[in-house]
């Protein structure tokens, strides 16, 4: 079975609504991607909401428009980490900033934190 991500987007009520992507996850390509490419709070709004899906893209998102979850808050989003949805990646309105959890680490830190380690 293919590892995938779950990618959400905190809202300032604490819910998170999440969206598939089917990179592996991994800090190097997924967090570089996310770090670097949608990092503002329209960016992220457009990704979640219409997902990324062409040919040249191999980012593969399914956007909110296709399938979707939503959580209550990060801990219950944080519970679903499985052997298929290996690593979480969440942008937090209020912060304006993404955090990351994996499943050796479900604590949500800092994405730039980490990918400066």
């Amino acid at each position: 079975m293919a590892t995938k991500t779950m990618i959400g987007f905190q809202h300032l009520d604490n819910t998170i609504t999440a969206v598939q992507c089917d990179d592996t996850g991994l800090l190097e390509s997924t967090g570089v991607t996310l770090n670097n490419t949608y990092n503002n709070l329209d960016s992220v709004k457009e990704l979640i909401e219409n997902g990324i899906n062409n040919i040249d893209n191999p980012f593969g998102v399914i956007g909110t428009n296709l399938w979707s979850i939503t959580y209550s808050d990060k801990e219950k989003f944080a519970k679903q980490h499985t052997e298929r949805y290996k690593y979480f990646y969440v942008y937090s309105e209020a912060d304006n900033k993404w955090y990351v959890s994996s499943n050796e680490d479900q604590t949500f830190k800092s994405l730039t934190e980490e990918l400066a380690k």
